[in-house]
């Protein structure tokens, strides 16, 4: 068992990005703990942007434009059946009948947690690729609380994303 919490609110973190054309890319999220604090990150809540310009980009059938929270940046890519993949989001063109059929799309896709999801690593990741020629700005946002975690604790959640071994 947990040996105690030390966040009782949620902090909340933002991250941005540029979408470069069909390049697999990773900003850091900045956590300042460590490795040895044995520390976890409960996630309450993640919160994903994908701007305007993004959008207007994908104008053929099957653009996509996939995000994710991952606990590596050595992975080529961000499918969901990654273990290093925390979660992902994914925003897709799809042609429905003439040009003139349309679709409102509200901002941000928000995907809450309860129970929160655990994760055990140092450091964690937002990814982000395209398969077109879509560029733009990319935002998530993340409701995130610390936890102490025993050894045992530690490294049984960190097996499960792939850190040791």
């Amino acid at each position: 068992m947990a040996t105690g919490v030390n966040d009782k609110y949620a902090n909340m973190a933002a991250v941005s990005m540029t979408l470069s054309a069909g390049a697999l890319q990773f900003v850091e999220l900045q956590t300042g703990i460590s490795l040895g604090q044995g520390m976890g990150i409960l996630i309450d809540e993640i919160d994903y942007y994908i701007e305007t310009g993004a959008k207007e980009d994908m104008g053929a059938n099957g653009d996509s434009i996939i995000m994710a929270w991952t606990a590596s940046n050595s992975i080529s890519d961000i499918p969901i059946s990654d273990k290093s993949v925390i979660h992902q989001h994914q925003c897709q063109y799809f042609e429905q009948g003439t040009p003139a059929n349309f679709a409102y799309v509200t901002e941000p896709s928000v995907y809450q947690f309860l129970p929160p999801m655990i994760v055990a690593a140092p450091r964690i990741y937002l990814a982000a690729k395209s398969n077109a020629a879509v560029t733009g700005y990319l935002r998530s946002r993340l409701m995130y609380r610390f936890i102490k975690l025993t050894s045992q604790e530690y490294l049984e959640i960190a097996e499960s994303f792939v850190l040791v071994g």
